[in-house]
């Protein structure tokens, strides 16, 4: 804890006028899914269904997007830590419309159904920028991240018929590399841009994961930002018998500070 105070005060103390020390931020998002999902049994392999149409998942959900960061000017090649968590879920009621095997159990055509898909995905990123003018200069800011996102993706399908249930998750980290470039257009007006990604099979998660953002802010009183952009989140991963290959994509409104 001693160690973390320093590093506060050092970074406080080295910080130049005009440049951004910390900041936090809130992203209600509306996001919709599209994709399909597999989740095979202990004898048998699972049906590959399509999210939208069998368990109804066709309209956007509010989504809760936080993060928060500071900038360290007192560390070679580290110049800022970013963390945040992104969750939301989809939750729907549905007829079959053609039997499907998810995991151990059957769910045969005209059952109606409970579905659930939960997303908690955590993250932790170190950036070093390449191009990094004062926060208040006009200019633009380049840098490199290296960084983890550790996910907690849950399903289950509930029949209201036979009382049938089924669940399957996926649980584990996997290492992202990416860019984030920031505008300072003029004194009130900010355009960010991020995209992380990796590929690979790590401690069990196979697969691939790309996500980006983009943003318009602007800093109408003092540390207060608002603004609103674009994200998605294209995920494809084994883990254990599940299988998911899913895009999350829509629009946001952000608010937030930074000092």
């Amino acid at each position: 804890m001693t160690g973390l105070w320093t590093l506060l005060a050092l970074t406080l103390g080295f910080a130049q006028e005009g440049e951004e020390v910390f900041g936090a931020r809130y992203r209600p998002w509306l996001a919709g899914l599209s994709g399909h999902a597999r989740a095979d049994g202990t004898v048998s392999e699972g049906t590959t269904v399509d999210v939208e149409s069998t368990f109804d998942f066709d309209s956007s959900e509010a989504f809760h997007d936080f993060s928060a960061w500071v900038n360290i000017p007192v560390i070679p090649i580290l110049d800022r830590i970013t963390a945040g968590i992104w969750l939301g879920e989809f939750q729907e009621e549905a007829t079959v419309d053609a039997t499907f095997k998810f995991g151990d159990q059957t769910f045969a055509a005209g059952e109606r159904i409970d579905t659930e898909l939960e997303f908690h995905t955590y993250s932790l990123s170190l950036e070093c920028f390449l191009l990094k003018p004062g926060t208040d200069q006009l200019g633009v800011a380049f840098g490199i991240q290296l960084g983890a996102r550790l996910f907690d993706i849950f399903a289950s399908v509930t029949s209201k018929t036979t009382g049938f249930h089924e669940e399957a998750d996926v649980q584990g980290p996997l290492p992202v590399v990416g860019v984030r470039l920031i505008a300072q257009v003029t004194e009130w007006l900010r355009l960010e841009a991020d995209l992380v990604g990796v590929g690979g099979d790590y401690g069990g998660v196979k697969g691939s994961y790309l996500e980006g953002a983009v943003e318009a802010a602007a800093t109408p009183l003092g540390p207060l930002l608002v603004g609103a952009g674009y994200k998605f989140s294209r995920l494809d991963v084994e883990h254990e018998d599940f299988d998911l290959d899913l895009t999350l994509d829509g629009f946001f409104l952000s608010a937030g500070v930074r000092f």
